[in-house]
């Protein structure tokens, strides 16, 4: 079955054959009969106008090949074959009245440009489509493939590669209206998306491996995304941070998986900005051994002023969820973790910090909801601990289950001192009998006030 790759390069054949300096008519001839349209329509190869294999630098050559084919609405063919560029400059083009560039495989560029290879430097280029290409570099050599700022509505479509570049995006201000789907992206000194601010972007069905960072969308600056996506990715052996997002408005991280990230894994942190419409939902997150040994969390949830935000069905071979601080709710249901599930206060800061509100489900039919309180879950000791403005974690109340049988108070449960205002639960509570008891004076046993169960 003939596709649409086999076309392409069939009509950059026909080219070839009829010499490059009719190449160069046909490229720029916008009135071609219509016996002539289909070669006009075709894609012109880099080698037409001068590219080889064996030259040091071949910008010129694919610098005219992209003017020819945008002056004739064709796109760009990069033949079989390893082709080295110093830096493409691609111009500008009109938002409003875009030409679109396609470049197709099923060849490689070879960038070693320190900064940006791809850019556009009198302004805005719109349409940009990449689809099959390989890219590389050297890793360490500080390569930015793609200019994040000026290239817009980018598309970076299934089977494209990227080998050792150290950034295949970067911008310095924001992202718009990218779409990376289907890429391989292996190796790398940076990040695979490095920008303070995003807006209307997806990654999605991409396998990233071996690169110091994934996705970094985090600036200083109130950095922000705005209903972008990161879902469906296979992100694994990542030396530093595989997902760190600022900012969030209707933002999804959902369904990918994420293995021996020595770095870490989802960091979700909106500084004094809120999250809004976060959803962090359905990933599987296999902690590294380093990871699992310094007791790291899956998730890591920043400080969140704004409701909703929700996680849900994740899963984590360690640690899962710490809130680090944060300030809003955050529904958990279904999440599974063989470690601590939930932590809700920061064990980096001098005092811990207050949670807000938060709810978790163990997805059957447990639902808990604390207020203005730093808490830590513990689901395999059925305790839950309270800090913030009570003071150390050590002496904070808690709520825990006394015996299967009614009983005068707590005096008996064998544990530290108890905090005033812990709450021990009477599982097997009967008419007028103690349904739980209040800790009213701190001490072992200290003193209880009893709760009596009514009708």
């Amino acid at each position: 079955m003939t596709n649409r790759r086999d076309l392409l390069l069939a009509g950059s054949s026909a080219l070839a054959g009829a010499g490059t300096h009719a190449a160069v008519r046909a490229a720029g001839d916008a009135t071609a009969s219509p016996a002539s349209g289909s070669t006009a329509r075709a894609g012109i190869a880099i080698t037409e106008l001068g590219a080889h294999p064996d030259r040091p630098d071949n910008a010129d050559a694919i610098q005219r090949t992209v003017a020819a084919a945008l002056r004739a609405g064709r796109s760009v063919i990069i033949p079989t074959g390893t082709f080295r560029f110093s830096k493409l400059d691609l111009g500008e083009n009109d938002g409003t009245d875009p030409r679109r560039l396609v470049l197709t495989g099923p060849g490689t560029l070879r960038s070693e440009q320190r900064g940006v290879a791809i850019t556009a430097s009198r302004g805005p280029f719109y349409d940009l489509v990449i689809d099959g290409p390989a890219f590389e570099s050297d890793v360490g050599k500080g390569t930015t493939m793609l200019d994040g700022d000026r290239l817009r509505r980018l598309v970076i479509a299934p089977g494209t590669q990227f080998r050792n570049i150290d950034w295949v995006i970067r911008a310095k201000d924001y992202l718009q209206s990218v779409r990376m789907i289907g890429a391989i992206v292996r190796g790398g000194a940076g990040a695979v998306v490095s920008a303070p601010m995003a807006f209307d972007c997806l990654f999605t069905h991409n396998i990233i491996e071996f690169v110091t960072d994934g996705f970094v969308i985090d600036g200083d600056n109130d950095p922000a995304l705005n209903r972008c996506s990161i879902e469906g990715n296979v992100i694994e052996g990542i030396g530093g941070r595989a997902v760190v997002l600022g900012t969030c408005l209707a933002t999804t991280v959902s369904d990918n998986y994420l293995e021996n990230n020595t770095g870490g894994d989802i960091r979700l942190d909106a500084g004094t900005a809120p999250h809004k419409g976060l959803r962090v939902q359905g990933n599987a997150i296999q902690l590294s051994a380093a990871a699992l040994a310094a007791g790291r969390f899956g998730i890591i949830w920043g400080r969140s002023t704004a409701l909703p935000v929700r996680a849900g069905g994740n899963f984590c071979n360690g640690n899962l969820h710490d809130t680090a601080g944060t300030a809003a709710l955050i529904d958990m249901n279904g999440d599974v973790a063989t470690g601590q599930l939930y932590r809700g206060y920061d064990p980096r800061a001098t005092r811990n910090a207050p949670v807000g509100r938060a709810t978790f489900s163990d997805g059957l039919a447990q639902h808990i909801t604390w207020f203005d309180r730093a808490i830590t879950i513990d689901p395999h000791q059925s305790e839950i601990a309270f800090a913030g403005r009570y003071g150390a974690k050590g002496d904070a109340p808690v709520l825990t289950f006394g015996p299967a049988s009614p009983q005068d108070a707590p005096a008996a449960f064998d544990r530290r001192q108890w905090a005033l205002g812990s709450v021990v639960f009477n599982v097997a509570p009967q008419p007028g009998k103690p349904a739980s008891w209040v800790c009213t004076r701190a001490g072992t046993p200290g003193t209880w006030s009893a709760v009596l169960c009514q009708g």
